[in-house]
């Protein structure tokens, strides 16, 4: 419950700017063009920052006083967003904000790593509070948030009051992740202490060098799934406000995350019986899917059904890709494995699918966006069979 209250504040901000952020831009004057960019812009500081300061984040400690530092930045960065429209404004703030939104993740992602120790594939018991935290902000926008009329004041309350409530709720953090009592995992330990010959042998190499290439094809295969997820996540709720024409993207949002809950809960006895690697094809394909259909069905229905897969397309495969980073790494590379999947799968396809997304938008339209990214994870898929043919699978860390 410790480590469960901040996870819920944190994805309530999330809540709020996966809902809200687009619809904002909008009110404000930007084209979807310039959306794209903004949008990728928040993706590329969410990146680049963080990675800049993670040699710096060696323990817990360390973590926990960035985490405090990401409450602040996004509370002081919350009203500028709103009150100014100017595109250069904008993006400086965006950009600001993003460096504590996106850099909090991966910071609590390993504190909740650090406390489970051996039970790793028990992530999603705790993650799973960040998913409600979504759900009730959500629900919270769509019968009390007005967007299109609210008072600036209004918004800029809705901005940072959760990223204040976060604040507050890291204070409850165990005393032993606050000291950086805990440094490290077991299996991280082992590694170290078996494996200086090794660090000897590989410190000259290059990041992707240290990795087999069964790990670099799984990493493809994650990024082209969550490109393809651009759609129906980063502009979802500009294509349920202008192609639809619906006023309930906030419940939408809603209906998504509550549909990962169970999923995410059990994930664990998923990864037990059928392994990282098969779920993460299974929801790629279900990506492919998921995404199609927005278009095929284009109505409230279709939204419902789309939503209702991100039941596998995150509850399911987030914790298989965290597990898949965890397992696979080599031994001294687990920290530059997850950041892979976490920056570069996650984090690189947003920033292209952002930015191709809004020009995709402003040229062609809707339907074009989602016919284009819906075969992506089909022909990813495509790839990987390929490559998985001429490659030896690696083993997982036992």
């Amino acid at each position: 419950m410790q480590l469960g209250i901040p996870i819920f504040m944190l994805f309530a901000v999330y809540g709020i700017v996966n809902t809200f952020l687009p619809v904002l831009l909008r009110i404000q004057g930007h084209t979807a063009t310039n959306i794209g960019i903004l949008l990728a812009l928040f993706e590329i500081s969410g990146i680049i920052f963080p990675f800049l300061l993670s040699p710096k984040l060696e323990n817990s400690r360390s973590k926990y006083r960035f985490l405090l530092f990401a409450a602040a930045i996004m509370i002081i960065t919350s009203f500028p967003i709103v009150i100014f429209g100017n595109f250069w404004v904008s993006a400086i703030c965006l950009c600001l904000f993003a460096v504590g939104f996106k850099g909090a993740v991966p910071a609590s992602d390993t504190m909740i790593n650090l406390a489970l120790g051996k039970n790793r594939a028990q992530y999603g018991t705790i993650r799973v509070f960040g998913s409600i935290g979504f759900v009730i902000m959500t629900l919270i926008m769509q019968f009390f948030l007005n967007g299109e009329s609210a008072a600036k004041t209004e918004l800029c309350i809705w901005f940072a009051l959760p990223a204040f409530l976060f604040l507050l709720s890291l204070f409850i953090f165990p005393k032993e992740l606050k000291t950086g009592a805990i440094h490290q995992t077991e299996n991280e330990g082992a590694g170290e202490k078996s494996g200086n010959f090794e660090n000897a042998e590989n410190k000259n190499k290059g990041v992707f060098a240290k990795f087999p290439p069964f790990f670099i094809a799984v990493i493809f295969l994650l990024f082209a799934t969550f490109f393809a997820l651009t759609p129906a996540t980063k502009l979802f709720s500009l294509y349920v406000q202008e192609y639809l024409h619906l006023d309930c993207a906030p419940g939408l949002w809603a209906l998504s995350a509550a549909t990962e809950i169970p999923f995410m809960f059990f994930s664990g006895k998923f990864l037990k019986r059928f392994g990282s690697v098969k779920l993460i094809i299974f929801c790629s394909v279900v990506a492919g899917v998921r995404v199609l259909i927005y278009i095929l069905l284009p109505n409230l229905a279709g939204a419902v059904i789309g939503q209702s897969l991100n039941a596998v397309t995150y509850g399911l495969l987030h914790p298989a890709a965290v597990l898949f980073a965890a397992e696979y790494a080599p031994e001294n590379a687990k920290t530059t494995g997850n950041a892979m999947y976490s920056l570069f799968a996650v984090g690189f396809a947003a920033i292209i699918g952002n930015a191709i997304g809004g020009f995709v938008i402003d040229n062609f339209g809707y339907p074009a966006l989602f016919y284009s990214f819906g075969i992506i994870p089909f022909l990813a898929l495509g790839i990987f069979a390929i490559i998985y043919r001429r490659i030896k699978p690696a083993e997982p860390a036992k």
